[in-house]
């Protein structure tokens, strides 16, 4: 019954995806401003936001995470937030200049994509 179940959701999942392309399903929800941010900032939240709310529980408790007392919830809240804060600041001063490098290398410099990398 599993995966016929994956694939149901799979489908509709498909033509979801369907509608929102071709407009019919009004897409403006999507486009919400925390939403492109958790988009822009996911890889680095992906990777590090455990890491650190180990670092803060073990720093502030000298124990691991914990989310059955107010202390612990507290201190979990304030490590997502540190990570949202580490996001910004890793888009801000490496990836974001990164992915310009990168562009600027693989179009010579003048904006359009050229089919040998740098300067072809």
């Amino acid at each position: 019954m599993l995966p016929l179940y994956y694939t149901f959701v799979s489908v509709a999942v498909a033509a979801l995806a369907g509608l929102l392309g071709r407009g019919i399903w009004p897409a403006s929800w999507l486009e919400g401003a925390w939403l492109v941010a958790a988009g822009r900032y996911s890889y680095f939240l992906y990777l590090f936001h455990m890491p650190l709310v180990w670092i803060c529980h073990e720093w502030l408790h000298q124990a691991a995470p914990r989310s059955d007392t107010n202390a612990g919830l507290l201190t979990s809240a304030a490590s997502v937030a540190v990570t949202w804060i580490l996001a910004w600041g890793a888009w801000r001063w490496m990836e974001a200049p990164a992915i310009a490098a990168g562009r600027r290398w693989t179009t010579g410099g003048k904006g359009v994509a050229t089919s040998g990398g740098r300067g072809s």
